[in-house]
């Protein structure tokens, strides 16, 4: 029987597991930068509905709000994670509930 090559089969060596176990390994939301900014996701409640305009200037006047991000800020360029064809932030329509309509 000829050996087992190129990993097929194998467990590959996870380097990351000692840090892991010892709390000391590192992930997004430990980064800090100076003038670092924070955005919160607003997501639809509706699985299916027109969006008809945005209401922005209540989110703006909140103290430490720098800007707020909607579909009409990107324009028609799609860049979904998933599925390609996907606006990052939904544009005229959302499609299912959880769809980020805006960042603030």
């Amino acid at each position: 029987m000829s050996k087992i090559s190129g990993g097929v089969g194998l467990s590959p060596k996870k380097i990351e597991t000692r840090e892991k176990v010892l709390g000391k390994a590192k992930y997004i939301a430990d980064i800090y930068k100076p003038n670092m900014l924070h955005a919160a996701i607003l997501s639809s409640p509706h699985a299916h509905a027109l969006i008809l305009s945005y209401k922005t200037d209540q989110a703006l006047a909140l103290p430490g709000v720098k800007a707020v991000i909607t579909g009409d800020d990107f324009g028609h360029d799609y860049m979904g994670p998933f599925i390609k064809d996907e606006a990052a932030i939904a544009k005229d329509k959302v499609r299912y509930v959880g769809e980020p309509v805006a960042a603030v």
